[in-house]
């Protein structure tokens, strides 16, 4: 091939010119940039086509040229001096800036490719930057790491400087989200990043960037399962907030202290902090948050509060938060913030004994993120599908099983008891019992490590139910077991896990109290009548 571009007399210099634009180069590009001295342009193209190197083309109304093979457009532009090289693209980039700023808005990252490779380093970081802002608008994550990645490569090529470090700092906080996307909240590579935002931000004192940064490290150290730093940081994020007086970062800190609340069990601190949340989301001024940090703080802020009202024995309200969530992610087309909504309304329709929404909603949360490449997400779906499927009546336990596997594989700690559960649940309706346990006895060694104890109290139910079904002579053990539960549910205030703990006990016929206990509970609640949990309650106290 480089021997027959040798031979060309005109047409050698067209055909680098043409392979610095690419494979197809349009015909009004090359005209407009070729040097009246390198001849006549007709002539050149002519020789190219008459040697089977190019042939002419169309895209859309605009004639191109097209190389026939790859090959020949390496062995082009293999050719070029270094020198010519760079004149070359710096020419096209000035020609499709000057003449094509369609395709400056649509396809920054063309034009930063031809600054990159003419050496303009700075444009090609803005023009990349701006790529990487335009993939996460359109939630392609993968496409958003590999532009910003690009820049990043370019901005540590360039010598060190305080405005370098700022343009490092923000090119990394816009990489968190598609990182937290695809590698899952959990995952080494999100942590290394995050470790690298932090310690930057630490360098700007108390800023909207140190906010950012904490913000990126609450959602890994939560994720990973270190509550407890979580709820510093959390704290941390309020007092920032405070004190840069931005309303905007006020509603994301409380949304984190509030999630982390609520997983710990401080249920009734937890509604407060998300309430406060959304009291100060404002949707025109916050809209953007959930390209800047990853997920709509409102559609959020609903999903978690739909939790922790069901947990408080509010399951028609947790209901009607988690599809307004599903509602508003649809309308902002955010895919992950919609992968947030449809998780959390497979959880609630769950915990209300529905499977087949629950189940509805796990299939389309697994569509999406096999769309989207959301790893983390996508596991969870299949926990969910898994265990709602078994409800219905087919063995899925090995489903759930594999989905646990795959949420540990990124690193993820969160929600692990509550995932077991589902699985003892599992394998409860396959007829074994003592694997049921086994998975219960994990979720409860979880829950003492991390202090994650929103489920625990559900976990001792369980377990008094297992001891019934694996040893009918176990009623010591159950009765133990759901005066735990009940232990638990009330210093919580986690009334509908209170519910479950007394139908069971009467149930049971493990106290004679139980009858009253229920009575009690029953009348304390103002809705979900229909739901199953409270049927089963007000059947059993009919006689």
């Amino acid at each position: 091939l480089m021997s027959r571009l040798d031979r060309l007399v005109h047409g050698r210099r067209v055909a680098q010119l043409g392979a610095a634009i690419g494979r197809s180069f349009p015909d009004g590009l090359v005209r407009q940039i070729w040097p009246e001295e390198e001849g006549d342009l007709a002539l050149a193209l002519q020789e190219l086509v008459d040697a089977e190197l190019v042939q002419p083309g169309q895209e859309g109304d605009e004639p191109v040229w097209v190389f026939k093979h790859a090959l020949i457009q390496d062995a082009a532009y293999d050719s070029l001096l270094r020198s010519t090289r760079r004149d070359y693209h710096r020419l096209i980039a000035e020609a499709i800036r000057e003449t094509q700023p369609e395709t400056v808005e649509r396809q920054p990252e063309l034009l930063a490719h031809h600054y990159a490779q003419a050496d303009a380093k700075q444009r090609a970081i803005e023009l990349f930057g701006l790529a990487g802002k335009r993939a996460i608008r359109a939630s392609a994550n993968l496409e958003a790491i590999e532009h910003l990645s690009r820049g990043l490569e370019l901005l540590r090529m360039l010598p060190e400087s305080d405005e370098r470090t700022e343009q490092i700092l923000g090119l990394l906080i816009l990489m968190v989200g598609p990182q937290l996307a695809t590698k899952g909240y959990g995952a080494a590579e999100v942590g290394e990043l995050l470790e690298e935002v932090t310690s930057l931000s630490r360098e700007a004192g108390e800023s909207p960037r140190l906010f950012e940064a904490l913000l990126g490290l609450w959602g890994f150290v939560a994720v990973r399962g270190d509550l407890a730093e979580a709820l510093s940081i959390g704290e941390r994020l309020i007092g920032l907030a405070e004190i840069l007086e931005d309303p905007g970062l006020t509603m994301e800190a409380f949304l984190r202290s509030g999630i982390g609340l609520g997983v710990v069990g401080r249920l009734e601190e937890a509604r407060e902090h998300l309430e406060r949340s959304l009291s100060l989301y404002d949707s025109e001024r916050d809209r953007a948050h959930a390209y800047q940090y990853g997920q709509d703080p409102d559609v959020c802020c609903r999903c978690v509060l739909a939790l922790v009202l069901w947990l408080q024995g509010f399951p028609d309200r947790a209901l009607d938060e988690a599809r307004e969530a599903v509602r508003r992610a649809l309308d902002l087309d955010h895919a992950f913030t919609l992968a947030w909504a449809h998780l959390y309304a497979g959880i609630i329709h769950g915990l209300r004994r529905e499977p087949a929404e629950a189940l509805e909603q796990a299939r389309l949360l697994i569509d999406l993120c096999d769309e989207h490449g959301f790893a983390y997400r996508l596991a969870q779906g299949r926990i969910l599908e898994g265990w709602a499927r078994s409800l219905t009546g087919e063995p899925h336990s090995a489903q759930v099983q594999a989905g646990i596997e795959a949420v540990e594989a990124t690193g993820a700690g969160a929600y692990r008891p509550y995932y077991y559960a589902l699985l003892a649940e599992c394998y409860r309706l396959d007829g074994e019992p003592a694997k049921g346990s086994e998975a219960l006895v994990r979720a409860l060694e979880l829950v003492a490590a991390d202090k994650e104890t929103f489920y625990e109290a559900e976990l001792h139910r369980l377990l008094g139910d297992l001891a019934l079904e694996a040893d009918a002579g176990s009623v010591d053990d159950a009765r133990a077991s759901y005066e735990r539960a009940l232990e638990i549910a009330r210093a919580q205030g986690a009334r509908s896990w209170e519910l479950r703990a007394a139908v069971s006990m009467a149930t049971a016929g493990t106290t004679s109290q139980a009858p009253e206990q229920l009575q009690s509970l029953v009348d304390g609640f103002s809705e979900g009548l229909a739901t199953p949990d409270l049927e089963a309650a007000r059947k059993l106290l009919a006689g």
